[in-house]
């Protein structure tokens, strides 16, 4: 939720993820509102990040679009490709979520906010750490730092209480999604359950799911 894709030569695995994904694909970035290289100053709520990536789908020139979504950007993909068909071609979900307090539950959140507002670089490398500890502890370093610089605690915080007040739910709209969609999810998955991706996938007609060896949640890491 808070990494900035600016930061992304900060860690050579996302390099490599791109660099072969660019092969066969154009690909289109851009960070979350509150940031890195968006504005901070700005309403966090679901509304706001639905019309964001509109914005950005629009921006592209190119309609429709492959849309790509991991972790808590799921609902907002899951909502655009529902309600614009239209402007989207397939959807891939990996290690997402359909509704954030599936994984996250209040009381875990605040106090994530609260350690991010008394000590952000502890925060930040918390959050990098999450799932990566045993696994790849290096790539928890590297990515606590992009945390770290992404964003500000306060900032953070401000969003945190955000979706704390509306859980952002997009399971109403899981049947309405009609275009080709893959989902996919480390089985081992220590931030969000395995469980979570085969619901989503269940729930979307005639949606492909894949289980995926691993237990780091970010698809760069491990095997690509």
């Amino acid at each position: 939720l808070c990494e900035s894709f600016s930061l992304y030569h900060l860690l050579p695995e996302i390099d490599q993820f791109l660099e072969r994904l660019l092969q066969v694909r154009r690909v289109v970035l851009y960070d979350a509102r509150r940031t890195g290289l968006s504005q901070r100053d700005v309403t966090f709520d679901q509304r706001g990040i639905d019309e964001d990536l509109a914005a950005v789908v629009a921006a592209t020139g190119e309609q429709p679009a492959a849309l790509w979504a991991n972790g808590t950007y799921g609902p907002a993909a899951i909502r655009f490709a529902a309600r614009h068909p239209e402007s989207v071609d397939r959807l891939v979900l990996f290690g997402a979520l359909a509704r954030l307090s599936d994984a996250f539950p209040e009381a875990a959140l605040r106090s994530f906010a609260e350690l991010a507002k008394t000590n952000w670089p502890l925060a930040a490398q918390t959050f990098g750490d999450m799932s990566t500890r045993q696994a790849d502890p290096a790539a928890g370093l590297r990515w606590g730092e992009v945390y770290r610089q992404s964003t500000t605690g306060e900032q953070f915080a401000l969003s945190i209480a955000a979706a704390i007040a509306e859980d952002d739910d997009a399971r109403a709209q899981l049947p309405d999604v009609r275009v080709p969609t893959l989902v996919m999810h480390r089985k081992g998955d220590t931030n969000v359950p395995l469980a979570r991706g085969q619901e989503i996938a269940a729930a979307i007609p005639d949606a492909r799911f894949v289980p995926v060896e691993g237990v780091i949640s970010h698809y760069a890491l491990g095997d690509q």
